[in-house]
């Protein structure tokens, strides 16, 4: 077993598509930050430009309002109105988005998820589509040690995408951002731990699912669907209709593998991690159950 673990780790830092896809992740985080700052800085201009007008039609209608003093005077204890827009000041909040909320944005937003299914599928059927597994296959006395060697090589591959994530965001967020502080490191580190799980477990489903299926095209649409939201719409879709057959309060999107990723976010309570451990947990157990039969008695 520790020869073939050894074996997928060696083959999984000369994959070239591995660098390819973290060098991607690690242009998305940077595009995530810099988006965020122009986003920030087009909102205060515009907020500048909106104020600067209201001053302007406040001016020129000052002289109708002097017409009205009298009937104000009268009526100052009634009901009063303001000229042009009335600013609540919670909502011109200048909070600038911390290093938490950039990562939390990044992990929880599946941009991480979706480059992380579709090198799932890439290194998971690598080998099958080559001479690799059979020389190897045949070395071993059972063929979930296989199987159990590509998920200590996912998982490290998964863990060290989190953590560039990271640490780009570290780097990018103040850059983009004046100003930007961590946040609170307790958080980040608690989301940052149920993530890895959850989105772990995930990868695992893809995996079980790209072996399965042994097709990189629909594998990969799949996964895509999944982290882009397309199910999403479809099961809402069928939500309908089963409300219509008279079932109340049950939506399938609760128990998309995916969504459960998007609920873990800073605030997420004891109670939402859990749950998505839960929903997590059985679409990979039963997804490896099924991908060890299929493994075992198909010739490889």
């Amino acid at each position: 077993m520790f020869n073939a673990v050894r074996m997928d780790i060696y083959r999984l830092i000369h994959t070239k598509s591995a660098y390819v896809i973290l060098v991607i992740a690690m242009a998305l985080a940077i595009a995530m930050s810099g988006m965020t700052a122009l986003v920030r800085s087009m909102a205060t201009e515009s907020i500048v430009e909106t104020t600067d007008d209201v001053t302007m039609v406040s001016e020129s209608d000052s002289e109708i309002a002097d017409e009205y003093d009298t009937a104000s005077a009268e009526s100052s204890n009634g009901p009063t109105a303001t000229v042009g827009l009335e600013m609540d000041e919670s909502d011109m909040s200048d909070e600038v988005p911390t290093i938490a909320d950039m990562v939390e944005s990044d992990i929880a937003g599946l941009d991480l998820a979706l480059l992380l299914a579709i090198f799932t599928v890439l290194f998971s059927t690598a080998d099958l589509n080559s001479g690799y597994i059979k020389s190897v296959g045949g070395q071993v006395k059972c063929r979930g040690v296989l199987l159990f060697s590509k998920m200590i090589a996912l998982s490290v591959f998964t863990f060290v995408a989190m953590a560039l994530d990271v640490i780009v965001q570290c780097i990018a967020t103040p850059l983009f951002l004046h100003g930007a502080e961590f946040g609170d490191a307790a958080d980040l580190f608690k989301m940052l731990g149920s993530q890895y799980v959850v989105t772990l477990l995930f990868v695992y489903f893809v995996m079980a699912m790209a072996i399965i299926i042994k097709n990189n095209v629909i594998s990969m649409i799949i996964a895509v669907c999944m982290c882009t939201g397309i199910f999403t719409l479809i099961f809402s879709g069928i939500n309908i209709l089963i409300e219509k057959i008279g079932v109340k309060n049950f939506d399938i999107n609760d128990y998309l593998i995916v969504n459960q990723i998007s609920e873990l976010d800073l605030s997420a309570s004891a109670k939402t991690v859990g749950g998505a451990f839960a929903v997590a947990a059985v679409w990979a157990v039963v997804s490896l159950i099924a991908v060890y039969g299929v493994f075992k008695r198909r010739d490889i």
